[in-house]
C-alpha cells in the first residue's frame, strides 16, 4: 500500500507542478498579488505531499538538492531583513515615539519576496525529486517549448487584431510597451529566449529526420518571429549571443560515440567561427525583414538613452538609474536595503523630478547588490559555483539526447544572464519558473532509457 501511495504522490507532484507552470503564464505572467498567492499556496500544498512521500519512502535528498542550499540561505536572509531587529526614537524631541526598525526599508515587501523565493526554491526541489526518468526530462523540455510557443502565437495574433476586440478585460495589454500576455515586451522576450535554446537543441538532434526537422524548424521560426516583433533590443542581443553560445559549447564539448573527445581542435574552432558569423548575419537579416522600421529605429535610438536629452522632455536615463543604484549600494554595502525595497530606497538618490520613480534598477546585478549587499551577492555566487560544477559534470554524458537538451538549457540561461544587464524579466513569476526548469534540465541526472521520441532516427 505504501508503494502505491508513493506512486500516486509521485505523479501528483510532478504533473501538479507542471500544471502550475502552465497556468502562471496566463494572468500577465502572474504579477498581481492574488495570482502570486495562489501560486505560492499551490507549491506549499505540493511540498506537504512531498514530505509525506519522503516519510513513506525514506527518500528526501537527491544530489542536485545542493543547489537548494544557497537558495534557502537567501530566503532566510530575506526574512532576516524583514523582521524588527531594534527600536529607535522618532518624532520631535519632546514627543518622541519608538519606531520599529529592520534591515529592509520596506519590510512587508521583503517578506513577500522571501515567501515567493521560498515557493520557487521548493518548486525546484520538487522538480529535482520527481524528474526521475528521461521521459520526464523530455516532458520538461516540451513544457518550456509549449508555454513559449502558445505565448508566441498569442502575441503574434494580438498584434494583428485591433485592441477593441479583446475588450476592457485586456486594457492592461493595450499599451505600446506590452506584447503577448505581458505588460512589458522585454519580459516576453525573456520567455522566448529561454525556449529558443531548447528548440535549437532539438532541431540539431533531429537534423537527419526530415519530418521532425521541418516541424521543429517551423516551431522555432514562430518563436523567433515573436521575439523579433517585440522590438526588444535586449532580446535581440540575447538572441544573437544565445545562438552563438549554443554552438560554442556544442563544439567545445563535442564527443565521439565512444565518449572520446575529437582531436581536430582547429577544425572545431573554425566551425565555431563560421557558425557564429552565419548566426549574426541571420539575426541582422531577420531584423530588417521582420522587425522592420520600428526595430531599426529603436536600435538607432539606443545612444540617446546614454546621453543628455536634447528635446527638453524630462526623463530618467538608464545611466542615471545605474549611478544612483551604485550610490545606494555604497549606503548599505553589507546587508543591503532589503529585497523588493528598491523603489523606496532609490528615491533619495535619484532626482526624477517627481514624474516617475523606477521600481527596478533595469540591471538585476546592480539591484542584487543594492538589495542584498555583500551577503546577498556571496550567496548568489555560491549558487552559481554549484550550478556551474553540476552543469559541466552533466555535459560529459555521452548520450546525444542529454547533451542536446543541456546545450539548449545552458544557452537559454546564458541569454537570460545577458539580458538581465538591461532588464528585470526574472521578476515575473512565469519567467522565474521557466528559468528553474532550464536549471533542472541542465543539471538533473536521469536514466538514459525512454527518450526515443527526441532521438535521431
Amino acid at each position: 500500500m505504501y508503494k502505491q501511495t508513493s506512486r500516486i504522490l509521485h505523479d501528483v507532484n510532478f504533473w501538479g507542478l507542471l500544471c502550475i507552470v502552465v497556468l502562471t503564464a496566463i494572468p500577465f505572467g502572474t504579477v498581481d498579488p492574488i495570482p502570486e498567492s495562489l501560486f505560492e499556496a499551490s507549491v506549499f500544498v505540493l511540498t506537504i505531499l512531498w514530505l509525506i512521500d519522503g516519510i513513506l519512502t525514506g527518500l528526501f535528498w537527491v544530489r542536485e538538492n545542493r543547489l537548494l542550499l544557497p537558495l534557502f540561505a537567501l530566503v532566510c536572509f530575506a526574512f532576516l531583513q524583514s523582521i524588527t531587529l531594534w527600536r529607535t526614537v522618532g518624532g520631535s524631541i519632546l514627543a518622541g515615539v519608538y519606531l520599529n526598525r529592520s534591515l529592509s526599508l520596506d519590510p512587508f515587501e521583503t517578506w513577500r519576496f522571501g515567501l515567493k523565493l521560498l515557493a520557487m526554491t521548493l518548486a525546484m526541489g520538487l522538480l529535482f525529486r520527481y524528474t526521475s526518468s528521461a521521459v520526464r526530462l523530455q516532458i520538461l523540455v516540451y513544457v518550456v517549448i509549449g508555454v513559449a510557443l502558445a505565448s508566441a502565437l498569442f502575441g503574434i495574433l494580438r498584434s494583428e487584431i485591433p485592441p477593441r476586440v479583446f475588450g476592457s478585460a485586456w486594457f492592461r495589454l493595450n499599451t505600446e510597451s506590452s506584447y503577448g500576455q505581458f505588460e512589458n515586451r522585454n519580459h516576453f522576450a525573456f520567455l522566448m529566449e529561454m525556449a529558443i535554446g531548447l528548440l535549437l537543441g532539438l532541431t540539431i538532434l533531429n537534423r537527419r529526420n526530415g519530418v521532425r526537422f521541418l516541424i521543429l524548424l517551423c516551431l522555432g521560426s514562430i518563436v523567433w518571429v515573436a521575439l523579433l516583433l517585440t522590438h526588444s533590443r535586449g532580446g535581440l542581443l540575447g538572441l544573437t549571443l544565445e545562438a552563438s553560445f549554443f554552438f560554442f559549447i556544442r563544439y567545445r564539448f563535442a564527443m565521439q560515440p565512444d565518449g572520446r573527445r575529437p582531436r581536430t581542435r582547429a577544425r572545431r574552432l573554425s566551425t565555431i567561427a563560421v557558425t557564429t558569423s552565419i548566426i549574426v548575419v541571420a539575426v541582422f537579416a531577420s531584423i530588417f525583414w521582420i522587425g522592420g522600421d520600428v526595430t531599426i529605429s529603436r536600435i538607432e535610438s539606443t545612444p540617446t538613452e546614454f546621453s543628455a536629452d536634447t528635446t527638453g522632455r524630462p526623463r530618467v536615463l538608464r545611466p542615471q538609474i545605474w549611478i544612483a543604484t551604485t550610490k545606494l549600494v555604497k549606503s548599505s554595502p553589507v546587508f543591503g536595503v532589503g529585497f523588493a525595497a528598491y523603489s523606496i530606497a532609490i528615491s533619495q538618490y535619484l532626482n526624477s523630478s517627481g514624474d516617475w520613480t523606477p521600481q527596478q534598477a533595469h540591471n538585476d546585478y546592480l539591484e542584487l547588490a543594492a538589495s542584498g549587499g555583500v551577503v546577498g551577492v556571496l550567496i548568489c555566487v555560491w549558487f552559481f559555483v554549484i550550478f556551474l560544477k553540476l552543469a559541466l559534470e552533466r555535459l560529459r554524458n555521452i548520450s546525444q539526447f542529454h547533451r542536446a537538451m543541456r546545450y539548449g538549457a545552458l544557452a537559454g540561461l546564458f541569454a537570460v544572464a545577458v539580458h538581465s544587464f538591461f532588464d528585470f524579466g526574472l521578476h515575473i513569476t512565469v519567467n522565474g519558473l521557466i528559468c528553474i526548469l532550464l536549471v533542472v534540465i541542465a543539471t538533473k541526472t536521469v536514466s538514459n532509457v525512454g527518450h526515443s521520441a527526441l532521438s535521431t532516427s
